[in-house]
């Protein structure tokens, strides 16, 4: 790897120490072998533990491996990174990602897994608080991401969404979710319960505010009644909710 060599000789001449960058040289090696294998490194420095840290918690989903960070980090000082930059682009085909290009490369692979469709709605949420992720983004993120219904079943195709039926007032009113014909989901209560990824945690609460807002979890009255109608009992208990019966003998 000659080029490369001339690279790392024109850095240490320039003060700039690139020893971890140089005792990973057998990542040409290693890419040469294993062609599936998807190597990346972060756009920001900032992001570097972050990227890397997730994609761990993820199982390095898709085959996708970050570099190292001692020596994303050392890429990092070098002044002059360009001529590093391409070489590892156009040799061994690194990948250059932020955490919103990760966070879209990676969606589709947590289509049938539970606790890792759980972990990206964590993952968008601490990205998110963390200031990785604006609004905008993250709403985009969140409206076509994999969720977990009450039946443990993960899903991807939904016209709205429900909050979990635990401590719900849909539940309270109506009982059941009668949304269901209309691919409405109820959000399963994993989401309601504590959980940390990737050395992060979540509260139900918090979380499901998130969820609120960005997946649009609703409940009752920020909900569309349902076409299928409501039953009669439950009728009945909705409109003495809200429009207590007038005492006989009274005007």
């Amino acid at each position: 790897m000659p080029a490369f060599r001339s690279i790392l000789n024109k850095a240490r001449k320039e003060g700039v120490r690139l020893h971890n960058l140089s005792s990973h040289c057998w990542i040409n090696e290693s890419a040469q072998r294993n062609r599936e294998k998807l190597l990346c490194r972060s756009r920001q420095r900032h992001q570097i533990f972050w990227l890397i840290d997730w994609n761990k918690e993820f199982g390095f989903v898709g085959n996708r491996f970050f570099l190292p960070k001692c020596t994303q980090e050392a890429i990092h000082s070098f002044p002059k990174q360009e001529d590093i930059l391409q070489w590892l682009t156009d040799e061994v085909k690194v990948a250059t990602v932020n955490v919103h290009d990760y966070a879209v490369a990676v969606t589709n692979h947590f289509n049938s897994n539970r606790k890792k469709a759980i972990a990206y709605a964590c993952f968008l949420y601490q990205s998110f608080l963390q200031g990785y992720l604006p609004k905008n983004q993250v709403g985009s993120l969140c409206g076509k991401m994999p969720l977990v219904d009450s039946y443990g079943h993960v899903t991807t195709v939904r016209s709205g969404v429900l909050v979990p039926a635990n401590g719900s007032k849909w539940v309270e009113l109506i009982g059941y979710n009668t949304w269901n014909k209309k691919t409405y989901i109820e959000l399963g209560e994993d989401y309601l319960h504590p959980a940390c990824f990737a050395g992060t945690c979540k509260s139900g609460k918090q979380f499901m505010e998130f969820l609120s807002t960005h997946v649009k979890a609703a409940d009752i009255p920020h909900i569309s009644p349902p076409k299928a109608g409501i039953p009669t009992t439950c009728l009945y208990v909705v409109m003495h909710h809200h429009h207590p019966t007038t005492p006989s003998g009274t005007t």
